[in-house]
């Protein structure tokens, strides 16, 4: 073996070590699966730790970024969700059900601000989420969907005369 792995060839203990990472490759999306079916059955507890170990197992599968982005979500932990959607973003940057994930954690952590009463702070966050959506339409200038979630932002912040636009767009292409 020590002569093999000098030599460039691989010896029985790489030999089992790339068996068992293939092993673990093939355990991955099952799991994220797993991880997101528990969490739409509402159990976020068994979702976190079937996620969290697909994220162990394969920090570059922006899918299980997704589904732990999720679970953080749903606990109302938007920064720690905010993180993880921006990680499946920088692995894959056309990623567009991460880039709508973070665009509404960052709509539900505005409205928490403003609940508590930091308005200003709540027009700062809003603001990154109009970013999100805004960065992503100059690329994708004709994605209704994303468009719809531009408009609602603005309307929910009460700029009218931003969602207007957008929703005359819209209905246009109708």
């Amino acid at each position: 073996a020590m002569a093999d792995s000098r030599n460039g060839n691989p010896g029985a203990e790489d030999e089992l070590q790339a068996n068992i990472d293939q092993a673990y490759r093939a355990l991955w999306g099952p799991m994220v699966n797993d991880g997101v079916r528990l969490l739409s059955e509402g159990d976020i507890e068994g979702a976190e730790a079937k996620l969290q170990t697909a994220v162990d197992i394969r920090p570059e599968g922006k899918e299980g970024r997704l589904g732990l982005g999720a679970v953080h979500q749903a606990k109302k932990e938007y920064d720690l969700a905010i993180e993880e959607y921006q990680k499946a973003l920088e692995i894959d940057p056309a990623y567009k059900q991460a880039l709508l994930r973070l665009g509404q954690t960052y709509q539900l952590k505005a409205e928490e601000a403003a609940e508590a009463g930091n308005a200003m702070q709540a027009e700062q966050i809003a603001g990154r989420a109009a970013e999100v959506y805004t960065s992503y339409l100059a690329d994708n200038p004709d994605d209704l969907e994303i468009k719809i979630q531009l408009a609602g932002l603005h309307a929910t912040l009460g700029d009218m005369a931003s969602a207007e636009p957008i929703i005359r767009e819209i209905m246009a292409s109708d």
